[in-house]
């Protein structure tokens, strides 16, 4: 019981610096890459450990009602800061729809006419500048989503191949892999992906705070003073 107290206690501590809220209200192309990967980290490890140590505590089927309800408001909790990451997702690549999706499709078009009338060979320094001109354009973007994939993949969350995915699409209209030789047709399926996730979301989860009974807080106090003697007259005795 006490490794998971800690945790939840641990998470309602992050919980009051409202880390979420100041992301939700500015737009993703103001966010700062290091704020938004050290939140993205910080709610998927607390979600990870609390998870884990519910479930283990549950196994142990304590009969206490005040426990069972406490492992009910956690587990129900973990739930929730999954829809608080969720959002976070969501938010960061409507937005990016929304500001490069015009831009893409006009890099699209240019690239796919030109590719109807002149060889490839041709269209590849044709199309070099308004290339360049894009890579300036959603650079914050280009270094945004792949900082969001590169960190969702280290902390393997279940979120990282739908942004893996956007990415893709991303790269893809915006080079000239394979030398254009699949551009129309992948292109096509790119611009699809990225025009699909300008929804704007139409509920945004903030991440709550977990309730910790007065009883459960004693407990725990109980529990670290005990396990604090423990350690004090196991090393004595030895």
């Amino acid at each position: 019981m006490l490794p998971l107290i800690t945790a939840v206690h641990n998470y309602n501590e992050y919980v009051k610096l409202n880390p979420v809220k100041s992301l939700l209200e500015i737009h993703a192309s103001q966010w700062k890459i290091l704020i938004l990967n050290e939140t993205y980290s910080e709610l998927v490890n607390h979600h990870r450990t609390i998870a884990k140590l519910a479930d283990d505590v549950e196994k142990r089927n304590y009969t206490s009602i005040k426990i069972q309800t406490f492992i009910q408001n956690v587990k129900h909790q973990t739930s929730e800061i999954e829809n608080v990451i969720s959002s976070l997702l969501q938010k960061q690549l409507s937005e990016f729809s929304a500001s490069s999706a015009t831009k893409l499709e006009s890099l699209y078009v240019t690239t796919t006419d030109n590719l109807t009338l002149f060889d490839r060979r041709v269209v590849i320094p044709m199309m070099k500048p308004m290339i360049k001109k894009n890579h300036e354009q959603l650079k914050h973007w280009t270094e945004l989503l792949n900082n969001t994939r590169l960190t969702l993949n280290t902390l393997n969350s279940p979120l990282e191949p739908h942004i893996h995915n956007v990415y893709q699409a991303f790269i893809q209209l915006t080079s000239q892999t394979n030398q254009y030789a699949t551009y129309a047709i992948d292109g096509k399926k790119s611009l699809k992906v990225i025009k699909q996730l300008r929804v704007t979301p139409k509920h945004m989860s903030e991440p709550k705070l977990i309730p910790i009974s007065e009883d459960l807080r004693i407990l725990s106090e109980l529990l670290t003073e005990y396990a604090y003697l423990y350690r004090f007259t196991s090393s004595k005795s030895v």
